[in-house]
């Protein structure tokens, strides 16, 4: 049987095109994590459907934090 590598959703960085998140669509997406791809699509980063990723984003994604709410 081949190895079938499952589809994933990696949000690419607007500033230097590196992964900094990733979900893997097999399983479902929490309210809090459709948020925060929201909130990252909202402020121009890539959403991007692959099968394998690689993270390295270093940019500031102070955004994203939700402790302050």
């Amino acid at each position: 049987m081949a190895d079938k590598k499952l589809p994933i959703l990696v949000l690419k960085c607007k500033d230097c095109g590196k992964p900094f998140i990733a979900h893997a669509l097999a399983y479902p997406m929490t309210e809090d994590i459709a948020n925060l791809v929201a909130e990252a699509v909202r402020n121009g980063d890539e959403p991007v459907i692959c099968t394998e990723t690689t993270f390295g984003c270093t940019c500031d994604k102070s955004y994203l934090d939700t402790d302050d709410e």
